[in-house]
């Protein structure tokens, strides 16, 4: 049992570690399991002390004390996974908008929303532009838009540009 605690503890460091750099929910969640098989092993153990030095309560303790674990680390993984599946907001409106606002030609922008995972996220918006100008150049600003909203997000990997005449919002 300790040494499956060691390995699941080297196991869960490493790919909790390399899950933050990457920007990967699953290994992140993956970590979180097998911390939870760490804590599990643990409590086999006091279990075991517990019952072998005449306690044998202390094991339907350390059950009830499992399942809790259980149940945390099952919530945790839950709420982490359903913001992805749920389109939650993975970047600020304000922060696209003042990148955008810094493009010429750009008078303003509005309908901004990301979704995805936090390693893989997708950018829809809408700038105004001026009305006079012919479909060419309203489509190059819309190149410049998303080439800088992708050097300055890097974690953005696609992005839907929606071109308006400066006046309307339809």
């Amino acid at each position: 049992m300790l040494v499956t605690i060691a390995v699941n503890l080297a196991i869960t460091t490493y790919e909790r570690k390399r899950g933050q750099q990457l920007r990967s929910e699953l290994l992140v969640s993956d970590a979180m399991h097998t911390r939870s098989d760490i804590y599990i092993s643990m409590s086999v153990i006091i279990s075991l002390v517990a019952v072998g030095l005449g306690f044998p309560v202390l094991d339907v303790l350390v059950a009830f004390a499992i399942a809790g674990v259980i149940g945390y680390m099952a919530i945790s993984i839950f709420k982490e996974s359903s913001d992805v599946l749920c389109d939650t907001r993975v970047i600020e409106y304000d922060k696209i908008h003042a990148v955008v606002k810094t493009i010429n030609g750009v008078r303003d922008s509005h309908a901004i929303r990301t979704r995805g995972r936090k390693s893989e996220i997708y950018l829809d918006l809408h700038i105004l532009v001026d009305p006079k100008l012919n479909v060419g150049k309203a489509h190059s600003i819309a190149d410049i838009v998303e080439a800088e909203i992708k050097k300055s997000f890097p974690e953005i990997t696609d992005v839907l540009v929606h071109v308006e005449p400066f006046g309307t919002t339809g």
